[in-house]
C-alpha cells in the first residue's frame, strides 16, 4: 500500500508543477481527491508539497496505471544468477548451452538459470552440467530452455526444489539422479520425454504432477522414490516404462489414465504401500512382474470395457480367462485357480507369501517361469496330470514345502524350478520326466527322499544339467527295481 501512495504521491507532485507550483495563496490541500471524490489515505511520511498548491484531482487511468506498474513489479521474472557462475557454449544453431564453472565451488544455494547470454538465448543444460554439485540446493529453469541433459543434476544431494519452464520438452537420462534430498519438483508443461533414471533414487519426493504432454515415462524414471506417496500420470501418457516405479514403497495408491496403452515389465514392482489398482480399457500389454512385490495389492480392477484382460475375485486375467496373469500380493489361505485356466503366465502368484495351498485344475498345461517363486507360506500344492512342464524358478524359495508330486504327464523339471525350497523333505518323480534343469532342487538341505517311479536304469539316463542337487541332503533315490545314494 505505501508503494500505491508513494506512486499516487509522484502523480500529484507532477500535477502540482503543471498546474499551480509558482503559486504562493492558498493553504495546501491535506488529501488526495480521487476522481469519485473519496479520499485516498494519508501517507505517514511529511508531505514533500508546498503550500500554497491546489488539490489535484487523479483520473482512473492514473490509479489504473500506477497499479499495473506494482503488479508488474511483483510478476517480475527471478533474477538470473551470475554469469561467473556458468560456462556457455555457442551450439550451431546460434543458441547457448549451459554448464556450471565450477562444481565443487559454484554454484550454491539457488541458482536461476539465465534465459540468455550476449542477446542469445539459453536453450540447453548440458550433460552433467551440474553433476555433484554438493551446494546447489534449488534450481529454476527458464522457458527458454527445451532440453535437460542426461545427467544434469545428478548426485546433487542437498537439491531441494526444481521447476521446469514451460519451454522444456525433454528431461534426460538420469537428469537428477540420487538427488536423495529433492522434495519438490515442478514440470512444465512442454516436457513430452521423461528419461531413463531421470528422478531414480529421489528418496525425499513425496508427489510428482506428470503433464498431460508426455508420452512416456522412461524406464526406471521414479524408480527407488521410497518416499513418493502420491502421482498424477497425465492424459498423454502412453507408456509405462519398465521399472518405472519399482521400489516406490510408499505409494498407496495410482490412477492410469485412459492414454496408457502398455504397461511394461516391473512398472509398478516393489510398490509395497500399493493398495489397490485400475487397469483402464486402453491398455493392451501388461509386463511381465507389472505387480510383483505390492505385498499390500488387495486387488486388481479392469475397465469392463478393455478388450485384453479381465478381473475375476481382483485377480488378473486375459479376456477369455483362458492365462492366469497376476495375483494380488494380499491373497492367503487356500486357493483353488479356475478351470477355464490353461496356462499360469511368468510370476503370476510371485511374492503370495500368505498362500497355503493352491489346487491346479485339469485344464492347466504349463506352470511358467517363477510362477510361485517366493510364496513362503504354501505348503501344498496339488499339480494334475495335465501339466507338461515346470519350468524354471517356478516354485522358487518356497521354503514352507514339504513334499511334492509331480504328475506322470511331466517330462520337464526346469532350471532351479524347486531350488531353495529349503523345507522340502520329498519329492516323487516320474518316469515319464527326461530332464532335470540346472540347479532344479538346489538349496533343499532337508531332502532325504526322491520317490522315482522308474527303474535305476531309467533314472540315471534322465539328462540333469550340472548342480541339480547342489546343497541338498543326502537323499536316496527309491526305484522300482532298488535304492540309489546321493
Amino acid at each position: 500500500m505505501k508503494k500505491f501512495l508513494s506512486l499516487v504521491l509522484s502523480l500529484f507532485m507532477i500535477a502540482v508543477v503543471f498546474t499551480g507550483c509558482g503559486k504562493s495563496n492558498g493553504s495546501a490541500s491535506d488529501s488526495v481527491t480521487t476522481a469519485d471524490g473519496s479520499s485516498a489515505p494519508e501517507d505517514d511520511t511529511e508531505s514533500a508539497v508546498p503550500d500554497g498548491s491546489n488539490a489535484v484531482s487523479v483520473s482512473d487511468e492514473d490509479i489504473t496505471s500506477a497499479v499495473t506498474e506494482e503488479e508488474t513489479k511483483s510478476e517480475e521474472k527471478p533474477v538470473p544468477s551470475p554469469d561467473e557462475y556458468f560456462k556457455f557454449t555457442l551450439l550451431d544453431d546460434g543458441t547457448y548451452e549451459i554448464e556450471a564453472t565450477d562444481r565443487s565451488k559454484k554454484p550454491d544455494n539457488n541458482i536461476v538459470i539465465p534465459d540468455e547470454h550476449d542477446g542469445k538465448p539459453v536453450t540447453s543444460i548440458d550433460e552433467y552440467a551440474f553433476t555433484g554439485c554438493g551446494r546447489l540446493t534449488g534450481v529454476i529453469i527458464p522457458d527458454s530452455v527445451t532440453s535437460i541433459g542426461n545427467s544434469a543434476f545428478s548426485g546433487c544431494k542437498r537439491l531441494i526444489n526444481i521447476t521446469t519452464g514451460n519451454g522444456v520438452t525433454l528431461i534426460g537420462e538420469r537428469a537428477f539422479e540420487n538427488c536423495s534430498g529433492l522434495t519438490s519438483v515442478t514440470i512444465g508443461n512442454g516436457v513430452t520425454t521423461i528419461g531413463k533414471c531421470a528422478f531414480y533414487g529421489c528418496s525425499s519426493l513425496t508427489s510428482i504432477n506428470i503433464p498431460d504432454g508426455v508420452t512416456k515415462i522412461g524406464e526406471k524414471a521414479f524408480s527407488g522414490c521410497s518416499g513418493l506417496t502420491s502421482v498424477t500420470i497425465g492424459n498423454g501418457v502412453t507408456t509405462i516404462g519398465e521399472w518405472a516405479f519399482f521400489g516406490c514403497s510408499g505409494l498407496t495408491s495410482v490412477t492410469i489414465p485412459n492414454s496408457v496403452t502398455k504397461i511394461e515389465s516391473d512398472a509398478f514392482s516393489g510398490c509395497s504401500s500399493l493398495a489397490s489398482v485400475t487397469i483402464p480399457d486402453s491398455v493392451m500389454e501388461i509386463g511381465q512382474r507389472a505387480f510383483s512385490g505390492c505385498s499390500s495389492l488387495t486387488s486388481i480392477k479392469v475397465d469392463a470395457n478393455n478388450k485384453y484382460f479381465t478381473s475375476f475375485e481382483g485377480i488378473l486375467f486375459n479376456k477369455d480367462k483362458t492365462e492366469y496373469i497376476a495375483c494380488p500380493g494380499t491373497k492367503s489361505g487356500e486357493y483353488t485357480i479356475p478351470g477355464s485356466v490353461t496356462s499360469i503366465g511368468d510370476y503370476a502368484f510371485s511374492g503370495c507369501s500368505g498362500l497355503t495351498s493352491v489346487t491346479i485344475p485339469g485344464s492347466v498345461t504349463k506352470i511358467s517361469d517363477h510362477a510361485f517363486e517366493y510364496c513362503s507360506g504354501l505348503t501344498s500344492v496339488t499339480i494334475p496330470d495335465s501339466v507338461k512342464s515346470i519350468y524354471t524358478n517356478a516354485f522358487l524359495y518356497c521354503s514352507s514345502l514339504t513334499s511334492v508330486t509331480i504328475p506322470d504327464s511331466v517330462t520337464l523339471i526346469g532350471w532351479g524350478a524347486f531350488s531353495g525350497c529349503s523345507g522340502l523333505t520329498s519329492v516323487t518323480i516320474p518316469d515319464s520326466v527326461t530332464s532335470i534343469g540346472w540347479c532344479a532342487f538346489s538349496g533343499c538341505e532337508n531332502l532325504t527322499n526322491i520317490a522315482y517311479k522308474g527303474t535305476r536304469s531309467q533314472w540315471n539316463s534322465i539328462s540333469k544339467d550340472e548342480d541339480w542337487d547342489s546343497d541338498t541332503g543326502d537323499y536316496t533315490v527309491h526305484c522300482t527295481d532298488g535304492d540309489i545314494a546321493k
